[in-house]
């Protein structure tokens, strides 16, 4: 577990959970006394399939190192009772996994302890769907997610993480929802039949 010197845990986020997006509140709320502390803006390591799904067009990390694209996110610095309700928010054990991976902290982001000529990487653990449908991974791969994005694909709270879980895993994948009017410069004119 990589820690920080006040035995506070590194946390990666990468969605909802993020400065600005539908789920915040919960990176605010004081849990044990605190508030999840941000510590920076970075990227994986590595590459993975991060797409938007089911019909509440939630954020799914797929774990598969090598596919999709770096992930851009948020760190987070979180004590123990913090992270306890950010397992219970994202449905771990039973849904989703958190486990460490490398993160690439952007240079003006770092610890101030750390040296400024070396890039700087930190373990952080991070949140990844469990078991997941491979009909996902037919859906579009992002880097950086944003609710508030282009693509009109806003976040739609649900009653439960069982109601999403169900959904994903369900024989058919749900193809996300739009809930902005594309502008109207991407509209499709089908080439004249001959």
């Amino acid at each position: 577990m990589n820690t920080t010197p006040d035995n506070e845990t590194l946390v990666f986020v990468y969605g909802t959970l993020k400065r600005g997006e539908p789920n915040y509140y919960m990176m605010e709320k004081c849990d044990g006394g605190q508030r999840a502390r941000f510590v920076g803006e970075g990227e994986t390591v590595r590459t993975f399939p991060l797409v938007i799904g089911s019909r509440f067009n939630v954020p799914l990390l797929i774990d598969l190192p090598g596919d999709g694209q770096k992930i851009s996110g948020e760190i987070y610095a979180v004590n123990k009772e913090k992270l306890s309700v950010l397992d219970e928010f994202e449905g771990v054990p039973s849904y989703y996994v958190r486990r460490q991976e490398e993160i690439l902290m952007r240079p003006k982001e770092r610890i101030a302890t750390d040296s400024e000529e070396q890039p700087c990487t930190y373990f952080c653990d991070m949140y990844f769907i469990q078991n997941h449908n491979p009909k996902l991974l037919r859906l579009p791969m992002i880097g950086r997610y944003s609710s508030f994005d282009s693509h009109g694909l806003r976040y739609i709270p649900g009653d439960s993480v069982e109601d999403v879980w169900d959904e994903i895993h369900s024989p058919e994948v749900h193809l996300p929802t739009s809930t902005v009017p594309p502008p109207p410069w991407t509209a499709y004119n089908p080439p004249n039949q001959r």
